[in-house]
């Protein structure tokens, strides 16, 4: 029954980990996919979309942050640009957790072998030896550092640094002018294989919080990764980064001109807390969702009533009110209201969702 799939839809999307991404790219398509298929784009964000997707076609760079408090919709919007360049011929990097460099460098690898195979498998030989280049000569570099600071042999530490790496337990490898090394090859073997650029789509981004606590060193990596890739006007690469309320205001505070670096084309700036308007059919967000969701799932007319008018237009109103963040979780909680509307029809206590069944 069409219900059914809004009971069990969640209104969470799983970010995957970097190298989760790179090992299972076309497990993680499939759920994208899914997810994009009822989602719901608000205010003039398609129009961004365009613009970011225009400056790679032209061969321009292209760059842009995301932030809201968590619920807001982050990862879907961000899995929305990733359908809308991957349509356009761009090799995008689906939403995944920006922990470290050396994430953008796994996850780009992974995605780019994958995209590659089906093209053209003949060039990803090229690819993995700028990989292996890049994170051999940093292994080396760690670890004649790592000799003289423990007083052990070069061949020893580079075995430590090669068995961590392996099991995924090594995170700093990697350097933003070693990855912008690597990212060229990527694109020039992307243009290549008959794609029009390359965009990354980092998610969950706090400054590195979780693999490195130096936030002067995390601010100086961001701005070695960040200002060229947005000077850059002869290399269809684009970064679009998704975060939180609390990392956009440390870039604020900390170093306000960086933001200026993700905001090409202008606008590309996006508080996703603030684009939950009226769309220009007079419609709120909730009863666009509702709408998509009925027909996506093949609501039948009696499964529609599951929701009345009252309750869209309450959900609508809330999405607005400038105090929202401290009465819903923006529409993470619309989604809830409709799973547990759809519990709550009568003719649903079988279902196995249903609140009160046993």
């Amino acid at each position: 029954m069409g219900l059914e799939l809004i009971i069990q839809k969640s209104p969470v999307i799983d970010t995957p980990r970097a190298r989760d991404l790179a090992d299972e790219p076309q497990k993680w398509q499939k759920r994208f996919l899914g997810h994009v298929a009822t989602h719901v784009a608000m205010a003039d964000l398609n129009d961004k979309w365009e613009k970011i997707i225009t400056n790679l076609e032209r061969g321009k760079s292209a760059t842009g942050l995301i932030f809201a408090e968590t619920g807001y919709g982050k990862t879907s919007t961000a899995a929305a640009l990733w359908d809308y360049a991957e349509k356009r011929e761009i090799i995008a990097v689906p939403p995944f957790m920006w922990d470290s460099i050396a994430d953008m460098l796994v996850a780009t690898h992974g995605w780019m072998c994958y995209k590659l195979k089906s093209t053209r498998p003949d060039l990803i030989t090229t690819l993995q030896q700028a990989y292996d280049r890049l994170t051999q000569s940093n292994v080396e570099e760690i670890a004649n550092k790592i000799s003289k600071e423990r007083g052990i042999s070069q061949d020893a530490a580079k075995q430590t640094i090669l068995s961590l790496r392996a099991d995924g337990r090594l995170s700093d490898v990697v350097s933003a002018n070693g990855l912008l090394d690597y990212l060229k090859v990527a694109i020039s073997l992307a243009l290549e294989a008959g794609y029009k650029g390359l965009l990354l789509i980092p998610d969950e981004f706090e400054l590195f919080t979780n693999s490195n606590p130096d936030i002067a060193k995390n601010f100086s990596e961001l701005k070695d990764l960040i200002f060229p890739i947005f000077q850059q006007d002869n290399l269809p690469i684009g970064l679009v980064v998704s975060t939180y309320n609390r990392t956009y205001s440390e870039i604020q505070l900390r170093e306000q001109y960086m933001l200026s670096r993700f905001d090409k084309p202008k606008g590309s700036v996006i508080n996703l807390e603030q684009v939950y308007g009226k769309q220009a059919s007079g419609n709120s967000f909730a009863d666009e969702l509702w709408e998509k969701l009925s027909i996506s799932c093949r609501l039948s007319t009696q499964e529609r009533q599951a929701i009345s008018d009252d309750v869209l237009t309450a959900l609508g109103q809330f999405l607005t009110h400038p105090r929202t963040t401290n009465l819903i979780s923006g529409p993470r909680s619309v989604v809830t209201t409709f799973c547990q509307a759809g519990r709550s029809v009568p003719f649903y206590s079988h279902c196995k969702h249903h609140p009160f069944k046993k």
